[in-house]
């Protein structure tokens, strides 16, 4: 997880500020992308991680009850490059 740290961090930058979004907050999505994809044996990829962040501005946006976990179905990830 350590390792892919800075370049979470790059990819969270350009969101970073969108509709009052703090920086930290889409670290930590970044991150949880990773770690799922580690724990299924898939690496991560810059665009996997980016539509997470994509996924938590919306949610934000929203502002609506919404469960979290639907946000990005891993599931559907490996379908795709399964």
């Amino acid at each position: 997880m350590a390792a892919y740290q800075p370049k979470v961090e790059a990819l969270a930058k350009p969101f970073s500020g969108i509709e009052g979004i703090e920086f930290d907050d889409l670290v930590q999505e970044g991150l949880i992308a990773v770690w799922q994809s580690l724990e299924r044996g898939i690496e991560p990829s810059a665009e996997f991680i980016k539509n997470r962040m994509r996924d938590w501005v919306r949610y934000e946006r929203r502002q609506l009850p919404a469960d979290y976990g639907d946000m990005l179905p891993l599931d559907q990830v490996i379908e795709l490059h399964g």
